[in-house]
């Protein structure tokens, strides 16, 4: 089982299943921006692996700043 995008996401959902396997991470800055910017608490590859984590749900806490920045209205 693999899973495309939204790696925050797929870490946990792959780490759940015993046939889990690739989670597709664009941590190219160039390629997405966002990805780089939008969490505070980003994972960071490590030897080609992503940590589940231990935080309660998907443990995504969003950059404050960035919302502000990009928030319309």
């Amino acid at each position: 089982m693999a899973h495309h995008e939204e790696s925050q996401i797929a870490r946990h959902l792959l780490a759940g299943v015993r046939h889990g396997t690739y989670v597709e991470c664009f941590a190219d800055p160039a390629r997405d921006p966002v990805w780089q910017t939008m969490w505070a608490n980003r994972p960071t590859p490590r030897d080609g692996w992503f940590d589940a984590g231990s935080e309660a749900g998907f443990g995504i806490l969003l950059d404050e700043g960035m919302l502000e920045r990009y928030r319309v209205g």
